[in-house]
C-alpha cells in the first residue's frame, strides 16, 4: 500500500509538471536566458566570485571562460567542493589565501561552481575509481567518506552501503551533512559493482538521502558518454527488466535521469530538458523533465543556477526561449 500511495503522489507530481510545461511552453530547444534577475542572467554567485577574484589569471575551466596557465587545469583535475572550499581558504602550492578576503559563504559558493562547472563538456573525464578507503578510517574527512561509501557499494552493492549510510546519519555529522552528495558516490560505485547494469543495480537500492542513489547511478551512467550519444544511452537506461517491471522504479528512473543530464550539462537546464525530449514516451519525457526542474531548483551539490530567478518563479518557462 506504501508503494502504491508513493506512486500516486508522483504520478500527481508528474501531471503538475505536464501543466506547467504545457501552460508555460518550457522544453525544447535553446534559451537566451533573457528574464531573469541579475543572478538569473549573468551566472551563479559562485562564478561571479571567481570572475571578480581573478581566478581564470591563474587557471583553465571552460565554464568560466578562463585560459590561466599558472595554476592546474581545472577541467583535467575537477576537484571536489570540500578540496576547492580548502584551497580557496587556506591557499598554498603558490596560491595565495582567500580566508581574509572573502566570507565563508562566498568560499562555499565558489568552490560549489568549480566543483560542479569544471570539466563541463568533457564527460569523459568525469570518473569513479575504486580504492583502498574504509569508512571506519575517514573519521570527519567528507571528502575520504565520499570515496569510501563508493568503494562498499563497489565491493558489497549498494544495499550494504546505503544500510551504513543510513544507519551512520545520526551518528556522525559529516555523514548526515553530506548525506547526498555520498548517495550519488554510491550510484557509482554500485553501477560499477553491477558492471553497468542500471536495472541490477537499482533493483538493490533505495531512496534514503533524497534519493541521492538513484540521481547519482544515473549521473554515473552518463559519464563519460560522447554528447551524440546521451539521447541512446538516456533511452535504454530505463528499459531494463528489473526497472520495468515496477511502475515506481520505472519513474524514479526516469526522474533520476532529468538529474543525470542536468549534470552531465553542467546544469544547461535547455539542453537537459532537449535530451529529456528524446526519450520514447510522454512519461519518459515528463518525468524525466521533473528531475530536470527538481535539479535547478535544489542542487546536488548546493549550487544556484543561472535558471533561477527571485523575481520570476516561473523563470524560464514563461520566456522566450530559441
Amino acid at each position: 500500500m506504501r508503494r502504491i500511495a508513493l506512486f500516486a503522489i508522483a504520478l500527481a507530481s508528474i501531471a503538475l509538471v505536464s501543466i506547467i510545461l504545457v501552460a508555460a511552453g518550457c522544453g525544447g530547444g535553446g534559451g537566451d536566458g533573457s528574464g531573469g534577475d541579475d543572478s538569473a542572467g549573468s551566472g551563479s554567485p559562485g562564478a561571479k566570485i571567481f570572475e571578480e577574484q581573478g581566478c581564470g589569471n591563474c587557471h583553465t575551466m571552460r565554464a568560466a571562460n578562463a585560459k590561466g596557465q599558472v595554476g592546474p587545469d581545472l577541467d583535467e583535475l575537477r576537484p571536489n567542493e570540500e578540496t576547492v572550499a580548502r584551497q580557496v581558504t587556506n591557499g598554498g602550492n603558490g596560491m595565495p589565501a582567500f580566508k581574509d578576503k572573502l566570507t565563508a559563504e562566498e568560499i562555499q559558493q565558489v568552490a560549489g561552481f568549480v566543483a560542479t562547472a569544471a570539466g563541463a563538456g568533457t564527460a569523459g573525464k568525469i570518473s569513479f575509481e575504486p580504492d583502498d578507503k574504509k569508512i571506519d578510517g575517514c573519521g570527519q574527512d567528507a571528502a575520504c567518506l565520499e570515496q569510501a561509501f563508493g568503494n562498499l557499494a563497489y565491493e558489497e552493492g549498494p544495499k550494504a552501503a546505503l544500510d551504513k549510510l543510513a544507519e551512520m546519519q545520526s551518528t556522525n555529522p559529516v555523514v548526515a551533512g553530506s548525506c547526498h552528495p555520498i548517495a550519488h558516490k554510491i550510484g557509482a560505485g554500485g553501477l560499477l559493482h553491477y558492471e553497468g547494469s542500471v536495472g541490477k543495480a537499482f533493483a538493490a537500492g533505495n531512496a534514503t538521502c533524497g534519493a541521492g542513489f538513484y540521481h547519482g547511478l544515473l549521473q554515473w551512467k552518463l559519464a563519460g558518454v560522447s554528447a551524440d550519444q546521451v539521447g541512446s544511452v538516456a533511452r535504454t537506461a530505463c528499459n531494463e527488466p528489473e526497472i520495468k517491471v515496477n511502475a515506481f522504479n520505472y519513474y524514479q528512473c526516469d526522474h533520476g535521469l532529468g538529474h543525470g543530464l542536468m549534470l552531465y550539462t553542467a546544469y544547461d537546464l535547455p539542453k537537459a530538458l532537449d535530451y529529456c525530449h528524446e526519450l520514447l514516451t510522454e512519461f519518459d519525457q515528463v518525468s524525466c523533465s521533473g528531475g530536470v526542474f527538481m535539479e535547478n531548483q535544489s542542487s546536488s551539490f548546493g549550487l544556484r543556477t543561472k535558471w533561477l530567478s527571485k523575481k520570476n518563479l516561473l523563470y524560464p518557462c514563461n520566456s522566450k526561449l530559441v
